[in-house]
């Protein structure tokens, strides 16, 4: 039986088109986005947590990644139907420019139609009102007094939270962050967000060769944390990841979230998790001297983590690839809208100043909090 005849350039002037058409919204989305005000209104708590509400379910079926299982399947699946393609036309007379462009042709439309996806999905989020914004976050000084003051709060919660081994119940922990965070976004967006149940664990080093341990897949909302991390950190990964699914694109929005979300948890292990984290990052602005005084003063069980912490980092990073994703990531985050790129990251400790100004946060326990036994 022969094969049908390939399509006629007029069966295929429509589907060009549309992705002209397609790729100029995307071109135009990107490059001269609309208002900030009109995305928050009719995108960010519109159109998204519909989007969220679907897909966060969906990923919750499958213990597993759907996301790996989709790229996967592309990867196995594409140059191969490519290829066959390609032969297809070079057997029906093309020449090798003209066999090569129907697979060309094929690979442009699919990234046009991913990235507009994305844009859909999650991506116009980044075009939204940042957080520090909306919380009327005023700009200040970080002083030494500021780092030193949150140095020594975060100390103290980090020992009155420090959990025995037998209350160190990683998956309530997580629970409690998700149930904090969720409160918290719902008092800025007027409606609790859709977050994942199920936090998945890559394989040890899959995120972390690239210096980074988590990852939320745009196309699915699933929350990814490297299997490397300890679950300490692995529970600080996760609140961050699971604020990018609240909506919250942008990094310093993200973790600014997952802080005050962690910082107020009701479980007394996902607090410690969470101070601990920010410890490490105030103490990193302390000098050198008394940075090693003020990680000496913690709690031995404390200490161990923090070196568990950094030696996943030490044993899994390489340093090529991680720069590489550094350069890659930073011009994606300045693609879309987001000034400051990896900066970003770097932004935190400021925020969170900022937010003690206003009453949104505090560097020490609240008084006549008492620890909670795990």
């Amino acid at each position: 039986m022969s094969s049908p005849p390939a399509p006629r350039p007029r069966q295929r002037l429509p589907r060009r088109i549309a992705t002209v058409c397609l790729a100029a919204a995307c071109v135009l989305w990107t490059f001269v986005p609309p208002s900030p005000g009109w995305v928050e209104a009719r995108y960010s708590r519109r159109a998204y947590p519909a989007i969220a509400a679907f897909l966060v379910r969906a990923g919750d079926l499958a213990p597993f990644s759907l996301s790996v299982m989709v790229l996967a399947f592309v990867l196995l699946v594409g140059p191969p139907a490519a290829a066959r393609s390609w032969r297809r036309r070079r057997a029906e007379g093309a020449s090798i420019a003209g066999a090569s462009l129907g697979p060309v042709e094929g690979a442009a439309t699919l990234a046009v139609a991913a990235y507009a996806s994305f844009i859909l999905l999650w991506g116009a989020g980044y075009r939204r009102e940042r957080l520090e914004g909306r919380l009327g976050l005023e700009e200040r000084t970080v002083e030494a007094g500021d780092i030193a003051r949150w140095t020594a709060g975060l100390a103290g919660r980090v020992a009155a939270d420090l959990p025995e081994d037998a209350g160190r119940d990683g998956a309530r922990a997580l629970a409690s962050l998700r149930g904090s965070l969720s409160r918290l976004v719902a008092t800025w967006d007027g409606a609790a967000p859709a977050l994942p149940r199920r936090v998945k664990r890559l394989p040890a080093g899959w995120l972390l060769c690239f210096g980074t341990s988590g990852v939320t897949v745009p196309f699915t909302l699933e929350v990814h944390v490297d299997g490397g991390e300890p679950e300490i950190a692995f529970l600080a990964v996760a609140a961050h990841e699971l604020a990018h699914v609240a909506g919250l694109c942008g990094e310093a929005d993200a973790d600014l979230a997952a802080a005050l979300a962690g910082l107020e948890a009701d479980d007394p292990y996902a607090r410690y998790a969470t101070a601990l984290g920010l410890f490490r990052r105030f103490a990193a602005w302390l000098p050198a001297a008394e940075r090693g005084a003020a990680r000496s003063a913690l709690p031995p069980r404390a200490q161990e983590d923090l070196e568990a912490m950094e030696d996943a980092a030490r044993r899994y990073t390489v340093e090529g690839l991680a720069a590489a994703q550094h350069a890659v990531y930073h011009a994606y985050l300045k693609s879309q809208g987001v000034k400051e790129g990896m900066r970003e990251y770097s932004q935190l400790v400021k925020l969170l100043v900022r937010a003690e100004a206003e009453g949104l946060a505090r560097p020490g326990r609240e008084a006549g909090r008492e620890k909670e036994s795990g």
